[in-house]
C-alpha cells in the first residue's frame, strides 16, 4: 500500500511538471557592439563567447521571471553615423529602427562602451530604453555582472516596466544588484512572456 501511494505521488508530481514542449519559444536578441568594446578581446571567438555569455546570464534570471528564454541572435559591430567620443541616443535609436526593418527580432540592444550623451537623464550612462518598443542602449562594464543588470534594466523596460521603488527590483534606477524583476515582473511577463 505505502510503495502504492508513493507511485501515484511521483505519478501526479511528474505530470504536473511542464514539459520542454509547453515552453515558450524564447527571445532573439540582437546584439550591434562598439568597436571599442571589440578592440579589448584577443580574438573573435573570445568576443562572441562573451557576448553570448551576458545573453545567456541575462536569459536565467528573464526566464524565471517571464517563463520566456533569451537567445542570442546577430552580433555586428558597428556604430551609428558620426559617432564622436560619446552615443547620442537619439541618433542611435534611429540607426537601431533601420537595423529593426532590415533585421525583425524582439530585441535590439546597442551595446557601448563609451559614454551615453543624453538619455534625458544627465549623469546617467548605463544604459537607455524606450518603453515598449524593441531597441535599447546597454553600457558595458567590465563586471559581467553589471552588464548583465543593465541588460535586464533595458529590457525591462522594452517590455513595458517604468522604474520600481523597491531596491530589491531590477528596475529600481540605479546602482542595482537584483535577481528578480519584482513589483514589475507582472508587466514585464504580460508583456514579453507571452
Amino acid at each position: 500500500m505505502k510503495i502504492l501511494i508513493v507511485v501515484l505521488a511521483v505519478f501526479v508530481f511528474i505530470s504536473s511538471m511542464p514539459s520542454v514542449a509547453d515552453e515558450k519559444p524564447p527571445l532573439t536578441v540582437n546584439i550591434v557592439v562598439d568597436p571599442l568594446l571589440r578592440d579589448h578581446f584577443e580574438s573573435q571567438e573570445k568576443f562572441e563567447a562573451h557576448i553570448t555569455d551576458i545573453v545567456n546570464r541575462a536569459s536565467l534570471i528573464f526566464h524565471a521571471e517571464t517563463g520566456r528564454r533569451l537567445v542570442p541572435g546577430m552580433i555586428e559591430i558597428g556604430l551609428p553615423p558620426n559617432t564622436g567620443f560619446s552615443i547620442d541616443d537619439k541618433s542611435s535609436f534611429t540607426w537601431l529602427a533601420e537595423k529593426l526593418k532590415r533585421h525583425p527580432s524582439r530585441f535590439w540592444v546597442f551595446l557601448i562602451y563609451r559614454p551615453l550623451a543624453s538619455c534625458d537623464i544627465p549623469g546617467i550612462w548605463s544604459g537607455c530604453a524606450m518603453m515598449n518598443e524593441t531597441y535599447s542602449i546597454v553600457a558595458h562594464n567590465s563586471d559581467v555582472g553589471y552588464t548583465v543588470q543593465n541588460l535586464l534594466h533595458e529590457l525591462g523596460h522594452n517590455c513595458g516596466a517604468d522604474h520600481s521603488k523597491s531596491e530589491d527590483s531590477i528596475m529600481y534606477f540605479f546602482g542595482r544588484n537584483a535577481t528578480s524583476y519584482g513589483d514589475k515582473a507582472g508587466i514585464i511577463r504580460d508583456t514579453c512572456g507571452q
